[in-house]
């Protein structure tokens, strides 16, 4: 028995999702291409954001290896696309599908999660702007 991770869910094939979409790249069903559009009223509206996501054939129980594809300047990734986010490292469950994925990744577009970040200057602008913004309310 052989669970194949990469073929989309039947909710996502009836009932697309209108911000993100997923599929196999090539015939590899272990490597997916994914695309994001920018959440409205984030800093990253009208984007359209391309991910690649590479699963372990041999091990299910370790997360997929998902990163930005198209370069992105935000708090929870580093320049070379690497994303830092809870379910692809501790929290993984071999349960979880590509949507399930995707989704909190839209998430963090729009909110980013400040004690997990992976850019230091990054990071360091994002405070200094935060403590600028709650100052001056």
């Amino acid at each position: 028995y052989r669970i194949l991770p990469c073929p989309l869910p039947t909710n996502i094939a009836v009932d697309p999702p209108s911000h993100y979409s997923a599929g196999p790249k090539g015939g590899n069903i272990y490597e997916c291409r994914s695309t994001i559009l920018g959440p409205l009223r984030s800093m990253f509206e009208g984007g359209v954001f391309f991910l690649n996501t590479t699963f372990t054939p041999e091990d299910s129980f370790n997360p997929p290896k998902v990163t930005f594809w198209t370069r992105i300047y935000h708090y929870n990734n580093n320049s070379q696309g690497v994303i830092c986010l809870n379910i692809l490292k501790d929290n993984w469950s071999p349960a979880l599908i590509i949507s399930e994925v995707l989704l909190p990744i839209c998430s963090l577009l729009t909110d980013c999660n400040p004690a997990d970040h992976l850019g230091g200057r990054i990071a360091t602008e994002y405070r200094k702007t935060e403590t600028l913004i709650f100052n001056s309310i």
